[in-house]
């Protein structure tokens, strides 16, 4: 049983962009150009020809959207406000280009009349290049957007020292071991060097970009050695009790998912259970969804400033263990490799890179630096909306709706009754995280708003739920909570 088209997932798509800026109470409904440079990409997304949608698709997720985060979430105040406004007109452009091939005179106009945008199309270009397709063009504009945002707040100095830190590692330490590599493995081809050595050579580049750029840049932003700042976080800080239950707690939770993981690839009561191969894929799958709602649901608003540091030093770590896996690196690469490909879905195969687990991390771990940018580490419930999206939103919708849905929606495939069952767990978690005090208060009308439109986004949008449906959410908070 199919419902209806007549192009209604993509009108709910746009409108659930565009309707956002009408809750806000900053918001003024008259022509300006800042509007119209957020609302008329949306729409030339809908008018389009049918046949042609793909092409003014990237105008609503990298225009309109990254608009909606940089006003209603941060504010016009902002001093990012200028740079950031620029880069999604930017955005626009590249948008035009890939229908018009004459939009490339304006980008490059773009570049000489605006200088700091050389700097986010340098990050577009370098990012694509590195990551050689492993993600569609939308996602990488979109990521690099984050990038770019991170390094304007730190040459303006807007960015806290955890910011800074992050900005230097993603934009500074990772190209430039990527280049490193690259130079030494078209070396050890040529020398015909034996696999072993090479891994040897790779191994000591990072060690050295590590110690010689990671290390010096770090230092700099946060004025002390960083393995005695980490330590000193960790075990020397007033707050040293609750971050070591933290890392307890963590442990535990890791220990355990590794045991079940063991027991459900060597038992037969998960493969009798689901009924193919696919859904038994898709359960072990959002297992690690629930890893992550276990593991950080509690922490979040108890710690948020250690929650963001142990997010980025996660994330720096699951690059490196990728970087390992891509090139095979002895002793270790094969092993990593195996393990993580039956785990892989279509998404993972597009490139080299499998992104579904960077993708969990990132996703749950936007809100956090979000709002750490924005506010400070403040424990407030915006901080666990990328765990209640992806953890328990994402994964219900998964489950329920491989093994009982049959009410398809046609554009993604999706089922209704799997987005029920986002819209009722996010709903349900929210409000019980509340009780359990593991967060503040959210209104029960405003618990509600969040859960069903982000419902309805994931149900109806084709773009990658691990990196959109987290930014949506925080947004959609911002904007109830301030009303």
């Amino acid at each position: 049983m199919n419902l209806p088209s007549f192009e209604i997932e993509i009108v709910l798509e746009i409108f659930s962009i565009l309707f956002l800026p009408f809750l806000s109470d900053s918001f003024v409904p008259h022509p300006s150009f800042s509007n119209i440079t957020f609302f008329l990409p949306a729409f030339i997304y809908f008018l389009a020809n049918p046949k042609e949608k793909c092409f003014y698709e990237p105008l609503l997720w990298l225009s309109s959207f990254p608009f909606a985060i940089l006003c209603i979430g941060f504010g016009r105040d902002s001093l990012l406000f200028h740079e950031m406004y620029m880069v999604c007109f930017y955005n626009a452009a590249i948008s035009f280009n890939l229908r018009f091939p004459l939009f490339s005179y304006l980008l490059k106009g773009l570049q000489t009349w605006f200088v700091p945008l050389q700097l986010h199309a340098t990050i577009v270009e370098a990012f694509i290049e590195i990551t050689k397709n492993s993600f569609t063009f939308i996602e990488a504009v979109l990521i690099s957007t984050g990038l770019s945002s991170v390094a304007y707040a730190t040459f303006l100095n807007e960015a806290g020292p955890l910011v800074s830190v992050l900005a230097g590692v993603l934009l500074i330490s990772v190209p430039s071991l990527v280049l490193l590599i690259s130079f030494l493995l078209h070396v050890c081809s040529r020398c015909k060097l034996t696999k072993e050595k090479s891994s040897l050579l790779v191994y000591a580049a990072s060690v050295f970009v590590v110690i010689f750029v990671s290390r010096l840049w770090v230092s700099k932003r946060i004025q002390q050695k960083p393995e005695y700042w980490v330590f000193a976080q960790v075990f020397l800080s007033p707050y040293s009790k609750k971050r070591i239950t933290i890392l307890v707690w963590w442990i535990m939770c890791l220990s355990s998912y590794i045991g079940f993981v063991i027991c459900s690839h060597n038992g037969s009561f998960f493969r009798d259970y689901f009924g193919s191969k696919g859904e038994l894929l898709n359960f072990r799958r959002k297992t690690y969804h629930a890893l992550i709602v276990f593991m950080f649901l509690p922490t979040y608003c108890t710690d948020p400033y250690f929650v963001h540091l142990a997010f980025s030093g996660v994330l720096f770590s699951f690059l490196f263990i990728e970087g390992i896996r891509v090139l095979r690196l002895e002793p270790f690469g094969e092993i990593i490799h195996t393990f993580l490909w039956q785990y892989t879905d279509n998404r993972d195969h597009r490139g080299p890179l499998i992104i579904s687990h960077i993708y969990l991390l990132i996703g749950c771990a936007i809100p956090v630096w979000f709002s750490h940018a924005l506010r400070g580490p403040v424990a407030s419930a915006e901080l666990l909306v990328g765990v209640l999206c992806l953890g328990c939103g994402d994964s219900m919708a998964s489950i329920i709706g491989k093994k009982y849905g049959k009410i398809r929606i046609r554009r993604t495939e999706k089922t209704l009754e799997g987005t029920v069952a986002f819209s009722v767990s996010v709903f349900i978690v929210l409000q019980l995280a509340h009780r359990l005090r593991i967060c503040p208060h959210v209104s029960l009308m405003n618990t509600l708003a969040m859960s069903v439109f982000t419902a309805m986004l994931e149900a109806v949008s084709l773009e990658n739920d691990n990196l959109i449906l987290p930014m949506y959410m925080w947004v959609l908070y911002r904007v109830l909570e301030n009303t």
